[in-house]
């Protein structure tokens, strides 16, 4: 896990000369497709121009798979409900999408204007960068996610972006990531601090009954609340009933 060979990726605009940037990351298993469907769900304002990127991860290969080389963002080791994760693989993963946060920045885009989102295995990317920068982004996005290797998070945390919006979503019923280890990751990154470094202050979970990810926010409509995850399989159906415009730029600290 030394090579840094730079992430590829698939690009989608919104309009001319984006000034905000979502890097979204996938699951387990998955690739860069897997959400690539959900920007024209999302009825962003055609006067606000979006670039998203979304990431392949490294193919490697999954203990818990049999070996099996696939993509991945790290390597789960035993799939207990504490996740035995291998830190070095996150490290080396996160690494790479701080290097892609870092190639926008490069372009012009300004690091308060990019935001961190992901499902699963992706989340705890992330969540891992979120605390871990050393200057601040527009916000962090953890779907179905939960925050591993804790151990070595401690010794890392950065205070760019204690005041950066988290905000964690997770379906009740999920049968793949626990529901508690979700809401442990959000209390993990509200509670604990180190030194005057706090990780977050807002840390924020919602919960949904089943496999619905629901946002509920009196500056949202109620026909713009939710995100639906397919139950079995965990990959995003497509029925986006508004994690929209107003949920996701609210969260990209980005003023309507």
């Amino acid at each position: 896990m030394t090579e840094l060979k730079p992430l590829e990726y698939i690009t989608v605009e919104t309009g001319t000369n984006p000034k905000y940037t979502v890097i979204w990351l996938h699951g387990l298993g998955a690739d860069g497709h897997d959400f690539e469907g959900i920007v024209p769900e999302l009825g962003l304002p055609a006067e606000r121009s979006f670039r998203f990127i979304f990431p392949h991860a490294p193919v490697i290969p999954v203990t818990i798979n049999g070996g099996y080389q696939m993509r991945a963002w790290y390597d789960i080791l035993k799939m207990d409900f504490r996740r035995e994760v291998d830190g070095r693989t996150i490290q080396h993963s996160c690494q790479l999408v701080k290097n892609l946060i870092e190639s926008q920045i490069e372009t012009g885009t300004q690091s308060e204007h990019i935001c961190l989102a992901g499902f699963s295995q992706g989340g705890v990317i992330a969540a891992q960068l979120g605390v871990t920068l050393p200057y601040r982004i527009a916000g962090v996005i953890c779907l179905s996610s939960y925050v591993a290797d804790t151990g070595r998070i401690m010794p890392a945390v950065q205070s760019a972006n204690a005041k950066t919006p988290f905000f964690f979503a997770h379906g009740e019923e999920d049968n793949v990531v626990p529901f508690e280890l979700g809401q442990e990751g959000a209390d993990f990154l509200t509670n604990r601090a180190t030194g005057e470094s706090t990780l977050t202050e807002q840390a924020e979970f919602q919960s949904g009954k089943g496999s619905t990810l629901s946002r509920v926010s009196e500056k949202i409509p109620d026909s713009a609340v939710a995100l639906h995850v397919d139950a079995g399989y965990r990959r995003p159906a497509y029925r986006v009933r508004g994690y929209g415009a107003p949920a996701l730029l609210d969260i990209c600290g980005v003023c309507l």
